[in-house]
């Protein structure tokens, strides 16, 4: 079950990274600007203004790829605790320990990557099949942990 998730979890990944690395490309070609047409100053502000931005979607590449990286790392991994690298199921959710994930429905279950950094994780760190656990307001019984 988890290879299953961990696949689909690390498809949805690849396509942001081909989304970011696209829109990365495109806002590089808007701010090259040929050299020799004549400019006005907004035509400089909105150059930079996109070299910023292109900055800033080559950080998050760079994130979405260590997460990658990592999924694949603690993919071969089964837990019986709440532990880096451990898939814990719940009725309606799906809890993936170690590293943050973006929003996403899987198996028709909510998906939530837990940071190792967040204060949840620490709480629910060294939780069992059958333990009771806190995700914001809703309480919620472990199912299965994988």
């Amino acid at each position: 079950m988890k290879q299953e998730i961990i696949k689909l979890i690390e498809e949805q990944l690849n396509a942001s990274l081909a989304n970011l690395e696209n829109y990365s490309e495109g806002l590089r070609t808007a701010a090259d600007l040929d050299e020799e047409e004549t400019r006005e100053l907004d035509d400089y502000s909105q150059q930079a203004e996109d070299r910023d931005m292109e900055a800033r979607m080559k950080q998050q590449a760079l994130m979405v790829g260590e997460s990658i990286n990592w999924l694949n790392a603690h993919a071969a991994t089964t837990s019986e605790i709440v532990e880096p690298g451990a898939l814990v199921e719940t009725k309606d959710t799906w809890l993936y320990f170690g590293i943050p994930l973006p929003n996403m429905e899987i198996k028709g279950k909510k998906l939530v990557g837990v940071s190792e950094d967040a204060p949840a994780f620490a709480e629910m760190q060294g939780k069992k099949k059958g333990d009771k656990i806190m995700l914001g307001d809703q309480k919620l019984t472990i199912e299965a942990i994988y």
